[in-house]
């Protein structure tokens, strides 16, 4: 039904087309527009069709976990937040969190205000292999994700491998902020062990929405743990193609 509607404009545009003779500069360039309108729908359709479908790369507990959505094997998707229990689905990030290799704990209940990584490719940004390298951030909400604040919180430095070196950090997200731990090698196993440790509040009536861009030095206790357990995203289904991880 739908590729049917879709046609029906261009029999449209095609008889006018005929007739522009006739037309004024006006609704040609009108005409012209709606042709690359319909183009570019067409363009969209028919990569949808080729979409995988979702697939959950993170569980928080039984409502609530993140998804790579809008992927195949020459895009790398888009991150959901998901809570089935207040039917959230909310868009967070334009890339695949598959991209950060460090660990993540949710500890918090909280929809509204929390903190996620954004990690670049190190095979597909702009920023590899330029003199300026890539920086990675840390993303702060207030709103469920509506809008983001990016802080750096010694998460990113200038680096040509971004992937590869956020492997170095441990993220734990708390319902009053979130603590960011680094080490000076990557961590194979689940022990938050980092010698290095800083607390950021959240805090509204700042840009970043945090209260220090430095942070507290607080370790956290090490009850916090995410209610599934899960420590890293899980990108291992077959349906995610490479260029997500």
């Amino acid at each position: 039904m739908l590729i049917n509607l879709f046609k029906l404009p261009f029999i449209f545009i095609i008889s006018t087309t005929l007739l522009s003779g006739c037309l004024s500069l006006k609704e040609k360039a009108t005409i012209k527009m709606l042709e690359d309108d319909l183009v570019h729908l067409h363009s969209i359709l028919e990569e949808a069709k080729n979409l995988a479908p979702p697939s959950i790369i993170y569980r928080i507990d039984e409502h609530r976990f993140f998804t790579l959505e809008q992927y195949n094997q020459k895009r790398g998707g888009m991150t959901y937040y998901n809570n089935t229990q207040k039917g959230i689905h909310q868009k967070i990030l334009d890339s695949s969190a598959c991209l950060y290799k460090g660990r993540l704990i949710w500890s918090t209940d909280r929809d509204d205000a929390f903190a996620f990584p954004s990690v670049l490719s190190s095979r597909y940004s702009q920023c590899v292999g330029t003199k300026y390298g890539c920086i990675n951030v840390i993303l702060v909400t207030l709103n469920g994700g509506k809008k983001f604040a990016p802080t750096n919180a010694g998460f990113g430095i200038t680096t040509y491998d971004p992937e590869y070196y956020s492997a170095n950090f441990d993220i734990i997200v708390t319902s009053d902020g979130f603590y960011l731990g680094k080490s000076s090698y990557r961590q194979q196993n689940d022990e938050l062990d980092s010698p290095w440790w800083r607390k950021f509040y959240f805090d509204p009536s700042d840009s970043n929405y945090i209260h220090d861009d430095v942070g507290d030095k607080e370790t956290p206790s090490i009850t916090l743990k995410t209610p599934s357990e899960q420590t890293r995203f899980d990108c291992s289904d077959p349906a995610i193609y490479p260029i997500s991880k």
